[in-house]
């Protein structure tokens, strides 16, 4: 049951927090740019807990490796809608930081 409940967070986790995105950022709930650097954050954070998931497969430890592809996957999905977000608005705006005025 266990594997049942990481397999669907590693699957439709990403579809539920790109649909978050898209609501947040249609009813200009945050900024485009706090989004994208959090969902950059959030990417790189799943990405580190999937190679070690995977290293953690190796013989010492012997963890499951469906646990590591299952965090890949989820940091593969929260890649995809850190691309949307570029996709959508313009890159220059969600890289630079605000100028502000004196």
């Amino acid at each position: 049951m266990f594997r049942v409940i990481v397999f669907l967070v590693g699957i439709f986790g990403p579809l539920a927090i790109w649909i978050g995105v898209q609501i947040a950022t249609e009813r200009n709930i945050v900024t485009p740019r706090s989004m994208y650097r959090v969902l950059r954050i959030w990417h790189w954070i799943s990405w580190i807990a999937a190679v070690l998931l995977w290293v953690c497969y190796l013989p010492p430890i012997h963890l499951k490796w469906f646990y590591g592809g299952c965090a890949a996957t989820f940091s593969a999905g929260l890649g995809l809608a850190q691309y949307w977000l570029k996709l959508r608005f313009n890159p220059s705006d969600l890289t630079t930081t605000p100028k502000h005025e004196a």
